[in-house]
């Protein structure tokens, strides 16, 4: 018996166009003269390279991966949000090659963060699943989800939003693409909402 293999292409250009069009048109104002931007994940900095040729704006990238000729933090996007002050930034960005989940939980549970822009993507596609901690934080018991895995990961953007709304995000404005679940979106996220 062989078993299928599923090949993931991770790009930095998956509808550009779109995406930087949902930057530039949702921009907050600066809490300072200039925005201040976190990209959790920057790769070759397509996007905010495109944002900053219209919009003047400092922008932080961070990366897993080493890219020749950009400055960065290397590493673990988690591990840095969790230790950092990101009381100065105006935005975080968490346009991930699948779920958002782990950067926006370490945004939320960073205290130094009192109100904040978030723009996502979150994909799920073929067999994928979604976070298992994400599914555990909306009340899925681990039992529940050893029974009916399909049905969770199957809804993964409705648990998703189930979880923004826990943390007192109210509206989210989101683009639904393609056959699988790929959404490109963004939110604000104010501490003083936190029940």
């Amino acid at each position: 018996m062989s078993k299928a293999r599923i090949k993931e292409t991770k790009t930095d250009n998956t509808a550009p166009k779109l995406k930087t069009n949902l930057r530039l048109n949702n921009l907050p104002k600066p809490k300072d003269n200039e925005l201040m931007v976190l990209d959790a994940f920057s790769g070759f900095g397509t996007l905010w390279n495109s944002v900053t040729k219209i919009k003047k704006c400092n922008v932080l990238s961070i990366d897993s991966k080493s890219i020749p000729g950009r400055v960065m933090l290397r590493g673990d996007n988690v591990k840095f949000i969790k230790g950092m002050d990101l009381s100065k930034f105006d935005i975080i960005d968490a346009d991930a090659y699948g779920s958002p989940f782990p950067v926006i939980d370490a945004v939320f549970h960073n205290r130094t963060v009192k109100n904040i822009r978030i723009f996502f993507t979150f994909i799920r596609t073929g067999f994928g699943t979604v976070s298992k901690n994400m599914l555990f934080s909306v009340g899925i018991s681990s039992s529940m989800y050893k029974k009916i895995k399909a049905i969770f990961n199957r809804n993964g953007f409705i648990y998703f939003l189930h979880y923004l709304s826990l943390w007192g995000i109210a509206e989210v404005f989101y683009y639904k693409l393609f056959s699988g679940e790929y959404y490109y979106g963004f939110f604000d996220f104010n501490r003083k909402n936190v029940k």
